[in-house]
């Protein structure tokens, strides 16, 4: 997660499809307006978000997004590693080898 910073106020899901057929999605919450004062004395406002960022194939719609906005996010926070091939394998042989009874 990141903080995003905009002069305009954030959309909460920003959709982009790609060429290659993949898609940018990004995730904003829990925004901010915070009033900043340039060195003239002129106030505006920033608005300030939670930001995560992830990519899908275009099989996944804005609208699963939209329906499903925690769960993405929570895809970004909390990925799922996978094991490697030799942490598998070295698995699989300790459950060959509890199987047997060695």
């Amino acid at each position: 997660m990141r903080i995003s910073r905009s002069s305009q106020p954030h959309e909460a899901i920003g959709y982009y499809v790609l060429p290659d057929g993949k898609v940018d999605v990004f995730l904003r919450k829990n925004e901010t307006t915070e009033i900043v004062t340039d060195d003239n004395g002129k106030e505006s406002a920033i608005y300030v978000a939670e930001e995560v960022y992830l990519q899908v194939d275009t099989t996944v719609t804005k609208t699963d997004v939209e329906t499903d906005f925690n769960k993405f996010w929570d895809m970004v926070e909390n990925p799922v590693v996978e094991p490697t091939i030799e942490e598998r394998l070295a698995m699989t042989e300790d459950t060959i080898n509890f199987i047997l009874g060695l």
